[in-house]
C-alpha cells in the first residue's frame, strides 16, 4: 500500500486511481491530488503526529470566572483539541474559506469514517414440527365418472395395497392401487341397493352387505363368487374383515320401523371363516349391555382375534375376546378427551391401537381403552381401513385421503 520516495516524506498509493501521493505528515487523512478521493494513512506513519515533547499549559489569569473554569478543564481534553486542530486543520484550509457554510461542509465531508464491521447474525433454522397426521396421498373427488365419488362411506385395502371405496347409494365398488390410481369398478347390486357394510380380505375377495345377504366377490374382475348363508336369514349391515380371511357381519332381526322397546329387534354379531362358515355368534352384544335398541353397530377385529363394536347410538366402543365374551366398553357421549359427540368409523392398525372417527376428528385408544390422544383431519370422516403398513385411509363422501399418525404427538385434547 506505500511505499518511500528517495526523500525521507513518504509516498502513498490512492486506493482509487492508484496515483502517487506524497504525504506532509500532517493528519490522518489526505486527499489524492488526481482523483481528489480521501486516502487514509497507514497507521506506520502516525508517530509524525504526536511530537515526543508534550504541549505546555500556559497559566491562566485568577480573578475571570471563564479563565477559572478553563484552568479546571482535565489535561487530556487539553491535548485532545490540540490533536483534532492539527488533523482538520490543513483540510480547513484548503477548503473555500470564502464561504463559511462550504469550509464546514467540506470539513464533515473529509472526516475519516471508521470502518464498517458486517455483522452476519446466523439464526437456526426452525425444523417444521411433523404434523399429528402427516397426509402422504389424496385422491378423488366430486362426480360420477371413474375416479369420481358422489357417496361413498365405505373403504378397504387389501394385502397387495389396493384400496376399494363403496358408494352408499348404487352399490358402485371403485378399485385403486396404492397410488390412487383408477384401476377398476363393479356393481354389489343395482341402482337401489344401499351398502351397509363392505370389507376386504387380504386376497382381496370383496364382502358386501346391503341389508340382506352378504354377497362376496373377486376383487379384480367383480365376479360374484357367492352369498354367506345365515341361519337368521337376511338382515347384515356392517362388516369388517377378519386377520385370519374371515368376516365379521352385523346382522339385525329388525332394522325399519319405529321402535318402542328391544322386543322383536335384536342385533346378532356373526363370525365368519375364509370359507364363509358360521364359527360364532354373539347374541344382542350390544343391547344386551345397554338395554336400548341398537341398530347402527360398526365392528373391527385385531390382529389378536379381539372385537371392538362401535355403538354410534350409545357413543361408546365395546370390547369382546376372541372367544366372544364381553370385556370392557370406552368412550361415551360428550365432548371431553376420549368421549364421542358424532362418532363414524372405527379401524385397528397392527398394533393394536384403537381409531375411532367422530366428525373431523380421529381418538386413538389402546387396546384397554385407555385415551391416547386425537388426531384432528380437517375432514368429516365417512370410512376408515389400514393397509399393511399401518398407513391410514380415510373417505370422506366425494374424496379419498391416506394419513401417517405419528402417536407420539397426538394430543391429549380436543
Amino acid at each position: 500500500m506505500s511505499e518511500t520516495a528517495s526523500d525521507s516524506a513518504p509516498t502513498i498509493k490512492c486506493p482509487n486511481c492508484g496515483a502517487p501521493n506524497k504525504y506532509d505528515g500532517k493528519g490522518k487523512t489526505m486527499t489524492c491530488a488526481y482523483c481528489g478521493d480521501v486516502i487514509m494513512v497507514p497507521e506506520e506513519f502516525w508517530p509524525k503526529l504526536f511530537p515526543s515533547t508534550p504541549t505546555p499549559i500556559v497559566p491562566q489569569k485568577k480573578g475571570s470566572p471563564l479563565l477559572g473554569l478553563i484552568g479546571c478543564v482535565p489535561v487530556v481534553l487539553m491535548v485532545g483539541a490540540v490533536i483534532a486542530a492539527a488533523i482538520f486543520l490543513p483540510q480547513l484550509m484548503n477548503s473555500d474559506a470564502s464561504n463559511p457554510q462550504i469550509v464546514k461542509a467540506t470539513a464533515l465531508a473529509q472526516l475519516p469514517s471508521a470502518p464498517t464491521m458486517a455483522l452476519a447474525t446466523v439464526l437456526p433454522t426452525a425444523s417444521p414440527t411433523p404434523a399429528v397426521a402427516q397426509q402422504t396421498l389424496t385422491f378423488g373427488s366430486a362426480g360420477s365418472g371413474p375416479g369420481k365419488f358422489q357417496d361413498a362411506r365405505s373403504i378397504a385395502v387389501d394385502g397387495s395395497g389396493n384400496v376399494y371405496v363403496g358408494e352408499y347409494t348404487g352399490g358402485r365398488i371403485q378399485v385403486f392401487d396404492s397410488a390412487g390410481k383408477f384401476v377398476t369398478q363393479f356393481f354389489a347390486g343395482n341402482s337401489k341397493t344401499l351398502m351397509l357394510g363392505m370389507a376386504v380380505d387380504y386376497k382381496g375377495d370383496v364382502y358386501a352387505a346391503d341389508g340382506t345377504d352378504i354377497a362376496k366377490y373377486d376383487g379384480k374382475s367383480g365376479a360374484l363368487l357367492g352369498k354367506l348363508a345365515y341361519q337368521g336369514g337376511p338382515g347384515f349391515g356392517e362388516l369388517a374383515a377378519g386377520p385370519d380371511g374371515g368376516l365379521i357381519g352385523m346382522w339385525y332381526q329388525r332394522r325399519n320401523g319405529i321402535f318402542t322397546s328391544r322386543e322383536g329387534a335384536r342385533e346378532d354379531l356373526a363370525r365368519f371363516d375364509a370359507n364363509g362358515k358360521v364359527t360364532q355368534v354373539i347374541s344382542a352384544p350390544i343391547g344386551s349391555q345397554t338395554d336400548n335398541v341398537e341398530l347402527e353397530n360398526a365392528p373391527a377385529v385385531d390382529g389378536r382375534g379381539n372385537i371392538y363394536v362401535l355403538s354410534q347410538m350409545s357413543d361408546a366402543v365395546f370390547v369382546f375376546s376372541p372367544e366372544g365374551k364381553y370385556v370392557s366398553r370406552f368412550g361415551g357421549s360428550g365432548n371431553q378427551p376420549g368421549q364421542f359427540s358424532h362418532p363414524s368409523a372405527i379401524a385397528v392398525d397392527s398394533r393394536g391401537y384403537v381409531y375411532v372417527a367422530d366428525g373431523s376428528n380421529v381418538d386413538v385408544f389402546e387396546s384397554s381403552g385407555r385415551f391416547v390422544g386425537v388426531a384432528p383431519l380437517g375432514v368429516s370422516v365417512s370410512g376408515m381401513a389400514f393397509d399393511a403398513n399401518d398407513d391410514l385411509y380415510v373417505v370422506s363422501r366425494t374424496s379419498v385421503a391416506r394419513y401417517t399418525i405419528l402417536i407420539a404427538r397426538l394430543k391429549t385434547g380436543r
